[in-house]
């Protein structure tokens, strides 16, 4: 078992303490009781995947501001304290951690989310109070030690890049965002012989969502391309900026890609052209309402949901169209899953397939992966 000197204080890993089995029995216990207390459908065992030995280890993650301390909230999450060393962090993440934590000027109050890209791409987001925004442009020079050690500072829900202006001696905001490839996906050539895999630079944001491990993305993504082998026109919800996209077109499938924010759809967009992915097979909505009716006329034999925590539940209270033979569902809440499974077979589905990643190791959260396909009568 790995040793961890914050143990006693550090409320990241509520579980620390457990070994991999006793994680993993408690985790299976505790989601199927949440199945049986909130569904009434049947369910195949689960494949779980447990951690590799180096574990799912992190290459981004959240931590608390408090004046000069920065890192995870204690026990009572009434205070912050600074770590030295984490055992769930990539150390490539955890050294940037240890810099930011000399270079970063005293706040009051805030948040950020720091970030190591695959090739090594150092990014800082910081989420503050109007009023820590505005003594950060009062005093440049406090920052400038941090904007020459990061490759990209963002600040703000609208995440504009942070960057100082040599000529006006003064902090400024980019207007547009500025795009990098700060994760990846993976994806299959069948028209290639060679290697099936291919790993394809994901664009977005410093601030922007991604899966925190990239070697737990990488299983996800190789799940979603089993689970749509079949499919050939794919109604996808939540498309983000194309994580499951791409690995879900893999094998030829046409995809309807729903994504409501427009940064999303802007980075999608930067992936597929530097990469060189034809985007053809890809069409874009951006107004589409939870609550809103597929037409039976659409053609969609797959359903692809990536919700937020607050689930599917109003798209899946519509009528879904005859086509649809197979809905693929992604989710890290798995109280909003077991709601969202139950509307899922009340339109005549059943699940044959329950994966659960266990991409979150010393914590109580699974990412849940479920493959429903329509009952026969």
């Amino acid at each position: 078992m790995k040793l961890c000197g914050h143990s006693a204080v550090c409320s990241a890993c509520s579980l620390w303490g457990l070994t991999e089995e006793q994680q993993k029995q408690l985790k299976q216990k505790s989601f199927f009781a949440l199945l049986k207390e909130a569904t009434q459908c049947p369910w195949p065992d689960a494949i779980y995947h447990s951690p590799p030995p180096q574990g799912f280890l992190r290459q981004r993650c959240e931590m608390q501001i408090r004046g000069t301390k920065l890192g995870f909230l204690t026990h009572d999450k009434a205070e912050v304290f600074q770590i030295e060393k984490c055992e769930i962090l990539d150390s490539a993440l955890m050294a940037w951690i240890l810099e930011i934590q000399k270079l970063l000027p005293s706040i009051e109050r805030g948040s950020l989310r720091a970030r190591v890209s695959p090739n090594g791409l150092k990014g800082l987001w910081l989420d503050l109070p109007n009023e820590s925004v505005q003594k950060l442009f009062e005093q440049p020079d406090q920052f400038s030690g941090l904007l020459e050690a990061a490759d990209q500072v963002e600040i703000g829900q609208k995440r504009k890049t942070l960057y100082f202006d040599s000529e006006e001696k003064r902090l400024r905001l980019k207007k547009d965002p500025v795009f990098k490839a700060w994760t990846r996906t993976w994806t299959h050539h069948p028209a290639q012989n060679t290697p099936p895999e291919k790993e394809v630079p994901l664009y977005s944001t410093v601030g922007d969502f991604s899966q925190p491990s990239d070697d737990a993305n990488r299983l996800i993504c190789k799940i979603i391309t089993d689970f749509t082998s079949q499919s050939r026109n794919i109604f996808e919800f939540g498309a983000g900026n194309g994580n499951l996209t791409i690995p879900a077109m893999a094998k030829g499938a046409r995809i309807h890609a729903v994504e409501r924010e427009s940064r999303f759809r802007a980075a999608f967009l930067q992936t597929l052209q530097t990469a060189e992915i034809d985007s053809s097979p890809i069409t874009f909505e951006s107004k589409w309402m939870l609550d809103q009716e597929l037409e039976d006329e659409s053609g969609f034999d797959t359903l692809l949901l990536n919700p937020s925590r607050e689930g599917a539940g109003r798209f899946l209270a519509c009528t879904l169209p005859a086509s649809v033979e197979t809905i693929i569902m992604m989710s890290c809440y798995p109280e909003s899953f077991a709601k969202d499974s139950q509307a899922i077979a009340n339109q005549g589905f059943e699940c044959t397939s329950l994966q659960l990643v266990d991409q979150f190791p010393y914590s109580k959260h699974l990412e849940v992966l479920a493959q429903f396909r329509k009952r026969k009568f």
